[in-house]
């Protein structure tokens, strides 16, 4: 789970979330990228991921 590993990217993840009600699942996965949380293969999370971040 991803919350277990990285604790802070997912806590980011949600204030995003939070505070743009209107943020795409991708507009985070890029703004998480942009700050440098990315996956295992160095690119921007997909859509899926980031909702499995938010249990959405």
């Amino acid at each position: 789970m991803k919350a277990e590993i990285n604790p802070e990217m997912v806590q980011i993840a949600k204030g995003l979330r939070r505070r743009k009600r209107g943020n795409s699942l991708r507009a985070i996965a890029a703004d998480l990228a942009a700050r440098g949380y990315v996956n295992v293969n160095g690119r921007a999370f997909s859509a899926a991921s980031v909702a499995s971040m938010l249990g959405a």
